[in-house]
């Protein structure tokens, strides 16, 4: 039992002294967003009938949808320690300036112009939805209202990461085997008990994964092509089974499988190529917010100006475009300082610490004003 314990408080000093970024966390988080801008604008050319829904077309979507988020949750789950180490209050403090703040502000806004464009988007949106945002997230906003919950959740268990893991085992259980008709998959308690899993086991995991001496660490390639080739049969077993659906319980082995070889393969990623993911991870943020709106934008202005490109060209052009467009307006913003100011980007530093150390001053003014026992 000593030696369990000491041999995790010395990974742990490991995860708090490595540096706050990670080169091969941004190439996972860069390649992450080139998946969920392609799923996005191919799922959207499906809706719209422009692309055909054959089995080509299917096998990629489902292949996609299996773990791209996930690996997100994960991803999310792997640095809260580190951040939660800085103390809970500015932790908080920084979720609700990074996730909550432009959850509500870019819902409002993206809201509000398919109100706008109602005859020109797949799914308009009514006035009435968007008074729902505080519990009914839409579009891919679902994803930070889910990532919030679940940061709230570690701070409200002390950070305890075997209890974090035990609660998400057992929500995720009911999540996955309750039937769709008892349980709908849309509603946002369901997408929290689904997807609490990939977070917390992301919290459980950081003092391995973050040590550069863990074994399968230094020499992942090997590693990434055997559990990828895993994750193709496993894949390919459930598919037709469940209707290509990525929420079935049958698709969970693949969908783990595929998070772990995904991780690995960003592991092993080098060269040109894993500093341009490098870079498109550091402006993730900004390209997940405003993806959905480039993508539309193109989609639109093909159609107003009447061209017919081939499907093909269509879905790249489509995914240049939602990828590229953030990417320049996070560059933008970026020189210009402005980042936090349209919750694409953490606030300063010192901001941080004195609102942690305001929200500290006033607990224990409240305290100190509560009657004693």
């Amino acid at each position: 039992m000593s030696s369990d314990n000491a041999t995790e408080r010395a990974l742990a000093h490991k995860q708090e002294t490595a540096p706050t970024r990670l080169a091969w966390m941004d190439r996972a988080r860069g390649l992450g967003i080139i998946l969920v801008v392609f799923g996005h604008v191919l799922l959207g050319l499906i809706d719209a009938n422009v692309a055909p829904n054959d089995p080509a077309y299917r096998w990629t979507v489902y292949s996609i949808y299996l773990f791209h988020m996930p690996v997100f949750f994960f991803l999310a789950g792997l640095v809260v320690q580190s951040s939660l180490n800085k103390g809970a209050n500015q932790f908080l403090i920084s979720k609700i300036w990074t996730i909550a703040f432009p959850y509500v502000l870019w819902s409002l806004v993206q809201g509000g112009l398919k109100m706008f464009f109602a005859d020109d988007v797949n799914s308009p949106v009514h006035g009435s939805l968007l008074g729902h945002i505080l519990w009914d997230p839409f579009d891919h906003f679902w994803f930070l209202y889910v990532v919030m919950a679940m940061h709230l959740m570690t701070v409200l268990l002390g950070g305890r990461r075997l209890l974090l893991l035990w609660l998400a085992i057992a929500t995720s259980l009911l999540a996955w085997v309750i039937p769709d008709a008892v349980w709908n998959p849309d509603n946002i308690l369901h997408k929290i008990a689904r997807n609490d899993i990939f977070y917390a086991a992301g919290v459980f995991m950081a003092p391995y994964l973050l040590n550069r001496e863990t074994p399968i660490i230094k020499n992942p390639l090997p590693w990434a092509l055997l559990i990828w080739a895993a994750f193709g049969v496993a894949a390919y077993s459930a598919g037709p089974v469940t209707n290509f659906s990525f929420r079935e319980p049958l698709v969970f082995p693949a969908t783990c499988l595929g998070v772990l070889a995904f991780v690995l393969t960003a592991m092993a990623w080098r060269g040109a190529g894993g500093r341009v993911l490098s870079w498109l991870g550091v402006a993730s943020m900004t390209i997940f917010i405003l993806h959905v709106l480039a993508s539309a934008s193109f989609r639109i202005l093909v159609d107003q100006l009447d061209v017919s490109l081939p499907v093909e060209l269509d879905i790249l052009l489509g995914t240049l475009v939602g990828l590229g467009l953030p990417a320049i307006a996070y560059v933008v913003l970026s020189k210009l300082g402005w980042l936090h100011w349209f919750g694409l980007g953490a606030p300063p530093r010192e901001w941080l610490q004195k609102m942690a150390s305001w929200m500290g001053g006033q607990s224990a003014a409240a305290q100190a004003r509560s009657p004693k026992a």
